[in-house]
Protein backbone atom coordinates (compact mmCIF):
# COMPACT_ATOMS: atom_id res chain seq x y z
CA UNK A 1 0.00 0.00 0.00
CA UNK A 2 1.18 3.67 -0.96
CA UNK A 3 0.34 4.79 2.74
CA UNK A 4 2.68 2.12 4.41
CA UNK A 5 4.60 5.39 6.04
CA UNK A 6 1.68 6.70 7.17
CA UNK A 7 -0.05 3.46 8.90
CA UNK A 8 3.49 3.59 11.36
CA UNK A 9 2.80 7.42 12.01
CA UNK A 10 -0.74 6.53 13.19
CA UNK A 11 -0.04 3.51 14.71
CA UNK A 12 2.67 6.08 17.03
CA UNK A 13 0.47 8.65 17.36
CA UNK A 14 -2.43 6.37 18.75
CA UNK A 15 -0.85 4.61 21.40
CA UNK A 16 -1.72 4.91 24.71
CA UNK A 17 -0.42 4.02 27.99
CA UNK A 18 -1.72 1.35 29.65
CA UNK A 19 -5.22 1.09 30.61
CA UNK A 20 -6.42 2.08 33.81
CA UNK A 21 -7.69 -0.67 36.20
CA UNK A 22 -10.95 -2.31 34.87
CA UNK A 23 -10.07 -1.00 31.32
CA UNK A 24 -8.28 -3.61 29.36
CA UNK A 25 -6.10 -6.21 30.44
CA UNK A 26 -2.58 -5.86 31.86
CA UNK A 27 0.18 -7.98 31.64
CA UNK A 28 2.81 -8.19 33.72
CA UNK A 29 4.93 -11.47 32.32
CA UNK A 30 4.42 -12.58 28.58
CA UNK A 31 1.96 -14.85 28.79
CA UNK A 32 2.29 -18.74 27.82
CA UNK A 33 0.31 -20.30 24.80
CA UNK A 34 -2.09 -21.72 27.37
CA UNK A 35 -2.56 -18.47 28.91
CA UNK A 36 -3.28 -16.93 25.38
CA UNK A 37 -5.30 -20.09 24.67
CA UNK A 38 -7.80 -19.38 27.75
CA UNK A 39 -8.06 -15.78 27.25
CA UNK A 40 -8.93 -16.31 23.48
CA UNK A 41 -11.57 -18.85 24.78
CA UNK A 42 -12.91 -16.09 27.27
CA UNK A 43 -12.82 -13.66 24.86
CA UNK A 44 -15.09 -16.30 22.32
CA UNK A 45 -17.65 -16.23 24.71
CA UNK A 46 -17.82 -12.19 25.27
CA UNK A 47 -18.16 -11.82 21.65
CA UNK A 48 -20.39 -14.39 21.45
CA UNK A 49 -22.98 -12.80 24.28
CA UNK A 50 -22.54 -9.66 22.61
CA UNK A 51 -22.97 -10.39 19.28
CA UNK A 52 -25.49 -12.53 19.58
CA UNK A 53 -27.69 -9.77 21.21
CA UNK A 54 -26.55 -7.20 18.60
CA UNK A 55 -28.03 -10.09 16.32
CA UNK A 56 -31.28 -10.41 17.72
CA UNK A 57 -31.75 -6.65 17.71
CA UNK A 58 -29.97 -6.52 13.85
CA UNK A 59 -32.83 -9.51 13.07
CA UNK A 60 -35.55 -7.18 14.82
CA UNK A 61 -34.92 -4.04 13.09
CA UNK A 62 -34.72 -5.59 9.79
CA UNK A 63 -37.52 -6.93 10.18
CA UNK A 64 -39.29 -3.80 10.65
CA UNK A 65 -36.80 -2.32 8.46
CA UNK A 66 -38.53 -5.00 5.50
CA UNK A 67 -41.75 -4.21 6.77
CA UNK A 68 -41.14 -0.70 5.83
CA UNK A 69 -40.33 -1.52 2.54
CA UNK A 70 -43.18 -3.57 2.23
CA UNK A 71 -45.96 -1.01 3.24
CA UNK A 72 -44.51 1.94 0.99
CA UNK A 73 -43.85 -0.30 -1.84
CA UNK A 74 -47.67 -1.48 -2.22
CA UNK A 75 -49.18 2.03 -1.26
CA UNK A 76 -47.19 4.63 -3.09
CA UNK A 77 -46.38 1.48 -6.26
CA UNK A 78 -43.22 2.00 -7.29
CA UNK A 79 -42.89 5.80 -8.33
CA UNK A 80 -43.63 6.51 -5.07
CA UNK A 81 -41.69 4.11 -3.47
CA UNK A 82 -38.29 5.57 -5.63
CA UNK A 83 -39.17 9.06 -4.23
CA UNK A 84 -39.01 8.11 -0.56
CA UNK A 85 -36.09 5.96 -1.70
CA UNK A 86 -34.18 8.58 -2.64
CA UNK A 87 -34.95 11.15 -0.34
CA UNK A 88 -33.68 8.48 2.30
CA UNK A 89 -30.40 8.42 0.28
CA UNK A 90 -29.90 11.68 0.09
CA UNK A 91 -30.62 12.29 4.05
CA UNK A 92 -28.15 9.67 4.63
CA UNK A 93 -25.76 11.04 2.83
CA UNK A 94 -25.70 14.45 4.45
CA UNK A 95 -25.48 12.56 7.71
CA UNK A 96 -22.55 10.22 6.84
CA UNK A 97 -21.25 13.81 5.38
CA UNK A 98 -21.85 16.06 7.96
CA UNK A 99 -20.49 13.56 10.90
CA UNK A 100 -17.02 14.30 10.19
CA UNK A 101 -16.44 10.47 11.08
CA UNK A 102 -16.96 11.80 14.84
CA UNK A 103 -19.36 9.15 15.78
CA UNK A 104 -16.89 6.58 15.08
CA UNK A 105 -14.03 8.42 16.81
CA UNK A 106 -16.31 8.05 20.04
CA UNK A 107 -16.44 4.90 19.81
CA UNK A 108 -13.04 4.10 19.31
CA UNK A 109 -11.40 6.90 22.10
CA UNK A 110 -14.52 5.69 24.69
CA UNK A 111 -13.12 1.56 23.83
CA UNK A 112 -9.45 2.94 24.77
CA UNK A 113 -10.20 4.74 27.67
CA UNK A 114 -8.33 8.48 26.63
CA UNK A 115 -10.80 10.27 27.23
CA UNK A 116 -14.00 10.56 30.25
CA UNK A 117 -17.12 9.12 28.75
CA UNK A 118 -18.82 12.44 29.37
CA UNK A 119 -16.05 14.74 27.55
CA UNK A 120 -16.61 12.77 24.95
CA UNK A 121 -20.43 12.28 24.97
CA UNK A 122 -20.68 16.23 25.32
CA UNK A 123 -18.14 16.99 22.85
CA UNK A 124 -19.76 14.42 20.00
CA UNK A 125 -23.61 15.58 20.90
CA UNK A 126 -22.47 19.43 20.49
CA UNK A 127 -20.25 19.17 17.28
CA UNK A 128 -23.23 17.08 16.09
CA UNK A 129 -25.58 19.75 16.65
CA UNK A 130 -23.35 22.49 15.28
CA UNK A 131 -22.71 20.93 11.95
CA UNK A 132 -26.47 18.95 11.56
CA UNK A 133 -27.64 22.55 11.33
CA UNK A 134 -24.98 24.03 9.57
CA UNK A 135 -26.37 21.45 6.82
CA UNK A 136 -29.95 22.23 6.77
CA UNK A 137 -28.80 25.84 6.54
CA UNK A 138 -26.82 25.09 3.64
CA UNK A 139 -29.46 22.31 2.57
CA UNK A 140 -32.09 25.33 2.14
CA UNK A 141 -30.19 27.70 0.58
CA UNK A 142 -29.41 24.48 -2.07
CA UNK A 143 -32.60 23.77 -2.75
CA UNK A 144 -34.84 26.44 -1.81
CA UNK A 145 -32.72 29.64 -3.15
CA UNK A 146 -30.97 27.49 -5.85
CA UNK A 147 -33.54 25.28 -7.03
CA UNK A 148 -31.22 22.13 -6.98
CA UNK A 149 -32.88 18.76 -6.80
CA UNK A 150 -33.01 15.48 -7.80
CA UNK A 151 -34.53 13.89 -10.45
CA UNK A 152 -38.06 13.70 -10.29
CA UNK A 153 -38.18 14.37 -6.75
CA UNK A 154 -40.11 17.20 -5.48
CA UNK A 155 -38.08 19.58 -3.70
CA UNK A 156 -40.39 19.86 -0.70
CA UNK A 157 -39.63 16.04 -0.03
CA UNK A 158 -35.86 17.03 0.44
CA UNK A 159 -36.79 20.25 2.23
CA UNK A 160 -38.44 18.29 5.14
CA UNK A 161 -35.96 15.24 5.41
CA UNK A 162 -32.84 17.39 6.05
CA UNK A 163 -34.48 18.72 8.65
CA UNK A 164 -33.59 15.33 10.67
CA UNK A 165 -30.21 15.65 9.95
CA UNK A 166 -29.25 17.22 13.20
CA UNK A 167 -31.16 14.89 15.33
CA UNK A 168 -29.52 11.63 13.10
CA UNK A 169 -26.07 12.83 14.46
CA UNK A 170 -26.69 13.42 17.69
CA UNK A 171 -28.45 10.02 17.62
CA UNK A 172 -25.88 8.39 16.14
CA UNK A 173 -22.94 9.82 18.17
CA UNK A 174 -24.90 8.75 20.97
CA UNK A 175 -25.00 5.09 20.05
CA UNK A 176 -21.33 5.58 19.73
CA UNK A 177 -20.64 5.89 22.72
CA UNK A 178 -22.75 3.38 24.29
CA UNK A 179 -21.18 1.13 21.55
CA UNK A 180 -17.38 2.29 22.80
CA UNK A 181 -18.25 1.33 26.56
CA UNK A 182 -19.76 -1.92 25.68
CA UNK A 183 -23.26 -0.92 26.67
CA UNK A 184 -25.34 -3.04 24.41
CA UNK A 185 -27.99 -3.33 25.81
CA UNK A 186 -28.60 0.79 25.28
CA UNK A 187 -26.81 -0.02 21.97
CA UNK A 188 -29.24 -2.64 20.94
CA UNK A 189 -32.42 -0.35 22.26
CA UNK A 190 -31.44 2.46 19.69
CA UNK A 191 -31.04 -0.03 16.93
CA UNK A 192 -34.59 -1.19 17.33
CA UNK A 193 -35.91 1.79 17.78
CA UNK A 194 -34.20 3.58 14.34
CA UNK A 195 -36.89 0.94 12.48
CA UNK A 196 -39.58 0.28 15.15
CA UNK A 197 -40.85 3.90 15.18
CA UNK A 198 -40.57 4.81 11.79
CA UNK A 199 -42.33 1.23 11.13
CA UNK A 200 -45.13 2.67 12.95
CA UNK A 201 -45.07 6.47 12.54
CA UNK A 202 -45.42 5.91 8.66
CA UNK A 203 -47.96 2.86 9.06
CA UNK A 204 -50.03 5.88 10.76
CA UNK A 205 -49.24 8.40 8.45
CA UNK A 206 -50.43 6.22 5.33
CA UNK A 207 -53.29 3.59 7.18
CA UNK A 208 -54.65 5.93 9.10
CA UNK A 209 -54.68 9.25 7.45
CA UNK A 210 -54.24 8.22 3.89
CA UNK A 211 -50.97 9.98 2.80
CA UNK A 212 -48.76 9.69 0.55
CA UNK A 213 -44.69 10.43 -0.26
CA UNK A 214 -44.61 13.16 1.87
CA UNK A 215 -46.47 12.18 5.12
CA UNK A 216 -44.38 9.26 5.05
CA UNK A 217 -41.15 12.11 4.87
CA UNK A 218 -42.68 13.72 7.47
CA UNK A 219 -43.32 10.61 9.62
CA UNK A 220 -39.43 9.51 9.38
CA UNK A 221 -38.13 12.59 10.41
CA UNK A 222 -40.43 12.86 13.32
CA UNK A 223 -39.39 9.86 14.17
CA UNK A 224 -35.46 10.43 13.98
CA UNK A 225 -36.08 13.58 16.18
CA UNK A 226 -38.08 11.91 18.91
CA UNK A 227 -35.34 9.14 19.18
CA UNK A 228 -32.76 11.64 19.27
CA UNK A 229 -34.24 13.20 22.62
CA UNK A 230 -35.17 10.27 24.19
CA UNK A 231 -32.20 8.67 24.74
CA UNK A 232 -29.73 11.51 24.57
CA UNK A 233 -31.91 12.41 28.13
CA UNK A 234 -31.08 8.67 29.26
CA UNK A 235 -27.54 8.81 28.17
CA UNK A 236 -27.05 12.09 29.81
CA UNK A 237 -28.65 10.24 33.37
CA UNK A 238 -26.22 7.00 32.53
CA UNK A 239 -23.41 8.01 31.02
CA UNK A 240 -23.24 11.65 32.42
CA UNK A 241 -22.10 14.72 30.02
CA UNK A 242 -19.87 17.56 29.99
CA UNK A 243 -21.06 20.43 27.94
CA UNK A 244 -18.01 21.84 27.65
CA UNK A 245 -16.01 21.81 24.27
CA UNK A 246 -13.00 20.21 25.09
CA UNK A 247 -10.14 21.73 22.36
CA UNK A 248 -7.94 18.71 22.85
CA UNK A 249 -10.45 16.26 22.22
CA UNK A 250 -12.16 17.93 19.42
CA UNK A 251 -8.65 18.03 17.61
CA UNK A 252 -8.38 14.32 18.43
CA UNK A 253 -11.28 12.77 17.26
CA UNK A 254 -11.30 15.02 14.35
CA UNK A 255 -7.60 13.59 13.10
CA UNK A 256 -8.66 10.03 13.29
CA UNK A 257 -12.26 10.87 12.29
CA UNK A 258 -11.24 12.67 9.14
CA UNK A 259 -9.28 9.65 8.28
CA UNK A 260 -12.27 6.97 8.58
CA UNK A 261 -14.29 9.05 7.23
CA UNK A 262 -12.80 9.26 3.62
CA UNK A 263 -13.08 5.00 4.12
CA UNK A 264 -16.91 5.53 5.45
CA UNK A 265 -17.82 7.70 2.20
CA UNK A 266 -15.96 5.89 -0.26
CA UNK A 267 -17.65 2.61 1.13
CA UNK A 268 -21.26 4.61 1.34
CA UNK A 269 -20.49 5.93 -2.09
CA UNK A 270 -19.28 2.42 -3.31
CA UNK A 271 -22.65 0.81 -2.50
CA UNK A 272 -25.37 3.38 -3.10
CA UNK A 273 -24.04 5.43 -6.11
CA UNK A 274 -25.86 3.28 -8.14
CA UNK A 275 -29.10 4.37 -7.51
CA UNK A 276 -28.24 7.92 -8.62
CA UNK A 277 -27.28 6.20 -11.63
CA UNK A 278 -30.51 4.22 -12.09
CA UNK A 279 -32.42 6.98 -10.97
CA UNK A 280 -30.39 9.50 -13.71
CA UNK A 281 -30.72 6.81 -16.38
CA UNK A 282 -34.00 5.36 -15.35
CA UNK A 283 -36.20 7.06 -13.24
CA UNK A 284 -37.41 6.99 -9.58
CA UNK A 285 -40.54 3.71 -11.08
CA UNK A 286 -36.98 1.57 -11.02
CA UNK A 287 -35.21 2.62 -8.24
CA UNK A 288 -38.55 1.65 -6.49
CA UNK A 289 -38.28 -1.73 -8.02
CA UNK A 290 -34.44 -1.88 -7.36
CA UNK A 291 -34.92 -0.73 -3.73
CA UNK A 292 -37.17 -3.96 -3.48
CA UNK A 293 -34.12 -6.29 -4.29
CA UNK A 294 -31.63 -4.14 -1.95
CA UNK A 295 -33.99 -4.32 0.65
CA UNK A 296 -34.00 -8.39 0.71
CA UNK A 297 -30.78 -8.43 -0.40
CA UNK A 298 -28.81 -6.95 2.55
CA UNK A 299 -30.83 -8.52 5.03
CA UNK A 300 -28.11 -11.13 4.81
CA UNK A 301 -25.70 -8.43 6.12
CA UNK A 302 -27.82 -8.99 9.92
CA UNK A 303 -24.86 -11.54 10.95
CA UNK A 304 -21.56 -9.28 9.53
CA UNK A 305 -23.22 -6.18 11.25
CA UNK A 306 -23.81 -7.35 14.46
CA UNK A 307 -20.40 -9.20 14.85
CA UNK A 308 -18.64 -6.01 13.32
CA UNK A 309 -20.26 -3.99 15.92
CA UNK A 310 -19.37 -6.33 18.86
CA UNK A 311 -15.49 -6.49 17.09
CA UNK A 312 -14.54 -2.96 16.88
CA UNK A 313 -14.30 -1.63 19.97
CA UNK A 314 -13.33 -5.06 21.60
CA UNK A 315 -10.09 -4.91 18.63
CA UNK A 316 -9.35 -1.65 20.06
CA UNK A 317 -9.13 -2.29 23.84
CA UNK A 318 -7.17 -5.05 23.16
CA UNK A 319 -3.09 -4.65 23.13
CA UNK A 320 -1.94 -8.70 23.12
CA UNK A 321 -1.47 -9.36 19.08
CA UNK A 322 -2.27 -13.38 19.45
CA UNK A 323 -5.73 -12.41 21.09
CA UNK A 324 -6.55 -10.53 18.54
CA UNK A 325 -5.11 -13.02 15.82
CA UNK A 326 -7.32 -15.99 18.04
CA UNK A 327 -10.85 -13.68 17.33
CA UNK A 328 -10.80 -11.97 14.08
CA UNK A 329 -9.99 -14.74 11.72
CA UNK A 330 -12.64 -17.03 13.67
CA UNK A 331 -15.31 -14.77 13.00
CA UNK A 332 -14.67 -13.62 9.47
CA UNK A 333 -14.54 -17.18 7.67
CA UNK A 334 -17.71 -18.57 9.87
CA UNK A 335 -19.77 -15.01 9.36
CA UNK A 336 -18.65 -15.51 5.34
CA UNK A 337 -19.52 -18.70 5.42
CA UNK A 338 -23.45 -18.71 6.94
CA UNK A 339 -24.12 -15.82 5.17
CA UNK A 340 -23.11 -18.22 2.04
CA UNK A 341 -25.43 -20.55 3.15
CA UNK A 342 -28.30 -18.00 3.94
CA UNK A 343 -27.55 -16.73 0.18
CA UNK A 344 -28.39 -19.74 -1.11
CA UNK A 345 -31.51 -20.24 -0.13
CA UNK A 346 -32.69 -16.54 -1.12
CA UNK A 347 -31.13 -17.25 -4.34
CA UNK A 348 -33.47 -20.34 -5.15
CA UNK A 349 -36.96 -18.79 -3.82
CA UNK A 350 -35.78 -15.03 -4.75
CA UNK A 351 -38.92 -14.87 -7.48
CA UNK A 352 -41.57 -16.05 -4.85
CA UNK A 353 -40.12 -13.89 -2.05
CA UNK A 354 -40.39 -11.23 -3.92
CA UNK A 355 -43.73 -11.89 -5.51
CA UNK A 356 -45.82 -12.42 -2.05
CA UNK A 357 -43.92 -9.20 0.13
CA UNK A 358 -43.87 -6.56 -2.82
CA UNK A 359 -46.52 -8.02 -5.57
CA UNK A 360 -46.20 -8.49 -8.85
CA UNK A 361 -45.42 -4.83 -10.03
CA UNK A 362 -42.08 -5.44 -8.80
CA UNK A 363 -41.22 -9.56 -10.13
CA UNK A 364 -38.20 -7.85 -11.93
CA UNK A 365 -36.50 -6.85 -8.45
CA UNK A 366 -36.16 -10.95 -8.60
CA UNK A 367 -33.47 -11.16 -11.25
CA UNK A 368 -31.49 -8.02 -9.71
CA UNK A 369 -31.73 -10.27 -6.13
CA UNK A 370 -30.21 -12.89 -7.79
CA UNK A 371 -27.29 -11.04 -9.33
CA UNK A 372 -26.27 -8.95 -6.13
CA UNK A 373 -26.11 -12.36 -3.99
CA UNK A 374 -22.29 -12.70 -4.54
CA UNK A 375 -21.52 -9.25 -3.89
CA UNK A 376 -23.67 -9.55 -0.26
CA UNK A 377 -21.82 -12.39 0.92
CA UNK A 378 -18.56 -11.05 -0.22
CA UNK A 379 -18.88 -7.44 1.63
CA UNK A 380 -20.45 -9.22 4.65
CA UNK A 381 -16.43 -11.02 4.93
CA UNK A 382 -14.95 -7.59 4.23
CA UNK A 383 -16.93 -5.61 6.70
CA UNK A 384 -15.29 -8.11 9.43
CA UNK A 385 -11.98 -7.29 8.87
CA UNK A 386 -12.26 -3.46 7.65
CA UNK A 387 -13.73 -3.32 11.43
CA UNK A 388 -10.48 -5.15 12.83
CA UNK A 389 -8.39 -2.92 10.58
CA UNK A 390 -9.83 0.43 11.27
CA UNK A 391 -10.28 -0.85 15.48
CA UNK A 392 -6.14 -0.79 15.06
CA UNK A 393 -5.92 2.65 14.30
CA UNK A 394 -5.21 2.66 10.65
CA UNK A 395 -8.31 3.70 8.94
CA UNK A 396 -6.32 4.96 5.92
CA UNK A 397 -6.05 1.14 4.51
CA UNK A 398 -9.82 1.14 4.16
CA UNK A 399 -9.63 4.15 2.31
CA UNK A 400 -7.62 3.42 -0.30
CA UNK A 401 -9.28 -0.02 -0.50
CA UNK A 402 -12.66 1.78 -0.34
CA UNK A 403 -11.45 4.29 -3.29
CA UNK A 404 -10.36 1.84 -5.51
CA UNK A 405 -13.93 -0.28 -5.37
CA UNK A 406 -15.67 3.08 -5.81
CA UNK A 407 -13.97 3.70 -9.20
CA UNK A 408 -14.70 0.15 -10.46
CA UNK A 409 -18.53 0.23 -9.21
CA UNK A 410 -18.58 3.54 -10.89
CA UNK A 411 -17.49 2.49 -13.86
CA UNK A 412 -19.31 -0.49 -14.54
CA UNK A 413 -22.47 1.29 -13.38
CA UNK A 414 -21.81 4.21 -16.22
CA UNK A 415 -21.31 1.27 -18.17
CA UNK A 416 -24.18 -1.37 -18.05
CA UNK A 417 -27.16 0.67 -16.44
CA UNK A 418 -28.09 2.53 -19.92
CA UNK A 419 -28.35 -0.73 -21.51
CA UNK A 420 -29.36 -3.77 -18.57
CA UNK A 421 -30.98 -1.21 -16.12
CA UNK A 422 -31.30 -2.57 -12.73
CA UNK A 423 -29.50 -5.94 -13.47
CA UNK A 424 -26.75 -4.07 -14.85
CA UNK A 425 -26.84 -1.86 -11.25
CA UNK A 426 -26.71 -5.21 -9.32
CA UNK A 427 -23.94 -6.41 -11.43
CA UNK A 428 -21.44 -3.56 -10.69
CA UNK A 429 -22.33 -4.33 -7.02
CA UNK A 430 -21.22 -7.17 -6.86
CA UNK A 431 -17.84 -7.18 -8.86
CA UNK A 432 -16.86 -4.30 -6.73
CA UNK A 433 -17.62 -6.08 -3.46
CA UNK A 434 -15.91 -9.04 -5.20
CA UNK A 435 -12.45 -6.75 -5.53
CA UNK A 436 -13.09 -5.18 -2.41
CA UNK A 437 -13.26 -8.31 -0.31
CA UNK A 438 -10.05 -9.31 -1.80
CA UNK A 439 -7.96 -6.32 -1.20
CA UNK A 440 -9.40 -6.34 2.40
CA UNK A 441 -8.53 -9.78 2.63
CA UNK A 442 -4.62 -9.15 1.32
CA UNK A 443 -4.37 -5.85 3.92
CA UNK A 444 -5.34 -7.61 7.00
CA UNK A 445 -3.26 -10.59 6.29
CA UNK A 446 -0.55 -8.30 5.52
CA UNK A 447 -0.99 -6.19 8.77
CA UNK A 448 -2.18 -9.15 10.95
CA UNK A 449 0.31 -11.53 9.94
CA UNK A 450 -1.99 -14.22 9.55
CA UNK A 451 -2.66 -16.46 6.51
CA UNK A 452 -5.25 -16.14 3.92
CA UNK A 453 -6.58 -19.85 4.48
CA UNK A 454 -7.48 -18.79 8.32
CA UNK A 455 -9.47 -15.93 7.48
CA UNK A 456 -11.55 -17.60 4.42
CA UNK A 457 -11.57 -21.19 4.24
CA UNK A 458 -13.82 -23.32 7.61
CA UNK A 459 -11.18 -25.04 9.88
CA UNK A 460 -11.49 -28.40 11.71
CA UNK A 461 -12.07 -26.35 14.94
CA UNK A 462 -15.20 -25.01 13.36
CA UNK A 463 -16.22 -28.33 12.41
CA UNK A 464 -15.59 -29.31 15.98
CA UNK A 465 -17.66 -26.30 17.22
CA UNK A 466 -21.01 -27.22 15.11
CA UNK A 467 -20.77 -30.59 16.09
CA UNK A 468 -20.55 -29.58 19.88
CA UNK A 469 -23.14 -27.23 19.26
CA UNK A 470 -25.17 -29.52 18.15
CA UNK A 471 -24.97 -31.93 20.93
CA UNK A 472 -25.98 -29.12 23.16
CA UNK A 473 -29.21 -28.54 21.11
CA UNK A 474 -30.11 -32.09 21.05
CA UNK A 475 -29.32 -32.08 25.28
CA UNK A 476 -31.09 -29.02 25.85
CA UNK A 477 -33.49 -28.25 22.55
CA UNK A 478 -36.65 -25.95 24.25
CA UNK A 479 -34.13 -23.87 26.77
CA UNK A 480 -31.42 -22.77 24.15
CA UNK A 481 -32.34 -18.93 23.28
CA UNK A 482 -30.53 -17.30 20.84
CA UNK A 483 -28.28 -15.48 22.81
CA UNK A 484 -27.04 -18.87 24.46
CA UNK A 485 -26.98 -20.65 21.07
CA UNK A 486 -24.30 -18.07 20.00
CA UNK A 487 -22.28 -18.37 23.41
CA UNK A 488 -22.51 -22.21 22.78
CA UNK A 489 -20.89 -21.95 19.78
CA UNK A 490 -18.05 -20.04 20.98
CA UNK A 491 -17.23 -22.23 23.82
CA UNK A 492 -17.58 -25.10 21.53
CA UNK A 493 -14.66 -23.49 19.29
CA UNK A 494 -12.55 -22.86 22.23
CA UNK A 495 -12.74 -25.75 23.17
CA UNK A 496 -12.31 -27.47 20.27
CA UNK A 497 -9.07 -25.01 20.19
CA UNK A 498 -7.50 -26.19 23.19
CA UNK A 499 -8.19 -29.67 22.02
CA UNK A 500 -6.47 -29.31 18.95
CA UNK A 501 -3.20 -28.09 20.95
Amino acid sequence: MSDRADVGEESKRYRVEPPEEGRGILMSKPQTRKETQSRGASEHRKLARNSSGVLLAMIVANVALMGTSIMTSRLLGPKGRGQLYDTAQVTTWLVVLGGLGLGTAATYFTARGERPRSIVLGNSVLLGLVFGSAIVGGGYGVIALGGVTMHKVPASYLLIAILAVPFALVLGNVQSVYLGSQRFREFIQITVGLTALPLLLIGVALLAFGGGARAAIIASALSTATLAVVFLVRAIRILGISWRLERAYFKTATSYGLRIQVATVLTLLGYRQDVFVVNHYKGPGAVGIYAAAVAVAESLWMLSQAVSYALFPRIAEEKDENVRRSITPLLARNTLWLTTAAAAILFLLSGPIISILYSGAFAAAAGAMRALLLGIVAFSGARVLSNDIAARGRPGLNSWIAGMSVVVNLGINLALVPRFGINGAAWASTISYSLLFAATVAVYCRISRTSVRSVIVPSREDAAAYYRLVRRLLKHPVTQDSAALAAAAAASAADAERSES
